[in-house]
């Protein structure tokens, strides 16, 4: 649907298929009369809300009835949506320290770090602004690095995890405790020493995070609160086109286009470097882009946000950022926000 925000008291919303039906699409002179005078009534045709249903409608090729749009009014009452009136898009990235092993580690010359740097004068250059997540051991592996991408205007900076779960601690969390997220105390230990590490080379106090993986627990999200953070960006929701509240503190931003590294071809998931089955899902760079570009212009017509993952090293390794290039080329036309900024984009 449209951008909306669900209270603390509302239920989690659930993305549901419409029923069947055999009305036909076109709806009748009479009703659209019907509908129009409903809508200049109950929040006029330029309430942003309402293009949002309207557009969902059309979508789903239902018939736009009085009686559909008021079943649409006591489902906003209920769960109390608030709607935006602009389109946004949030662009994202994962940064990893120089001594972490990864699958795409390996592919390229640079740190994922000295690779951030040119992703963010690429994002610059078109006046895109971009959200990294980065990992607290970056900023001890690499400090110099790290403190001029907390100095970049259009770059902010938010939390990935210390590091990565890529730990003894982790190691045997997993084996002898069955979660690699580990109890509070690990989880807490690991989330403050990520903002500490952050705040001491870059001297900025992040309030965005995201998990390595998207992983976490009935335990991560309170937590995170409890050390200041407010929004995540922790799951993917292809279906979702809004900013949803976990909490009365914190917020989630999923990621709602197509993530790059699980879905592009590259590095070790090319023909002849690993299993045909591995790649059958997957996408070229110019696919991937293309398809970000169409869920982008999809979710515009929602009036939503997109929020698109791009990972500096897939970027690389792909075609040496130049498909990162024509996405921000492409991005240069929309309004672009960092992850936090969400926080004031309520409508």
């Amino acid at each position: 649907m449209a951008l909306f925000y669900l209270t603390p008291n509302s239920q989690r919303a659930t993305s549901r298929q419409p029923a069947t039906t055999t009305q036909p699409d076109v709806t009748s002179t009479a009703e659209e009369s019907r509908v129009a005078h409903w809508l200049t009534r109950n929040g006029s045709t330029e309430n942003s809300g309402w293009r949002g249903v309207h557009s969902v409608l059309i979508l789903l090729k239902r018939p736009i009835t009085l009686a559909l749009l008021c079943q649409c009014s006591e489902l906003l009452r209920l769960h109390e949506f608030h709607f935006s009136a602009t389109f946004m898009i949030c662009l994202t990235g994962n940064v990893h320290h120089r001594s972490y092993r990864g699958v795409d580690t390996g592919y390229a010359q640079q740190t994922e770090a000295q690779l951030a740097l040119r992703f963010c004068d690429i994002a610059a250059r078109h006046h895109v602004k971009l959200t990294l997540f980065v990992t607290g051991k970056t900023c001890l592996e690499e400090p110099d690095t790290a403190a001029t991408l907390g100095r970049h205007t259009h770059c902010e900076i938010g939390g990935h995890t210390f590091c990565a779960f890529r730990s003894i601690k982790h190691w045997l969390s997993t084996h002898l405790g069955g979660s690699i997220l580990g109890p509070a105390a690990m989880q807490r230990g690991d989330i403050e020493k990520t903002i500490a590490a952050i705040r001491d080379v870059t001297g900025k106090r992040i309030t965005a995070w995201r998990n390595h993986g998207f992983q976490h627990d009935a335990l991560t999200y309170p937590l995170l609160s409890e050390q200041g953070i407010q929004i995540v960006s922790d799951r993917v929701a292809i279906s979702t086109t809004a900013v949803e509240r976990v909490s009365q503190e914190l917020l989630s931003l999923p990621v709602n286009t197509l993530p790059d590294h699980e879905h592009v071809l590259h590095g070790k998931y090319v023909a002849g470097r690993t299993h045909f089955a591995q790649l059958e899902a997957r996408k070229t760079i110019q696919e991937w882009l293309e398809t970000i570009e169409h869920q982008a212009e999809a979710i515009d017509q929602l009036g939503g946000i997109a929020t698109i993952l791009a990972h500096p090293l897939c970027m690389e390794i792909a075609d040496g950022m130049q498909s990162f290039e024509q996405l921000c080329r492409f991005l240069s036309r929309y309004e672009t926000r960092w992850v936090s900024e969400m926080l004031c984009a309520r409508g």
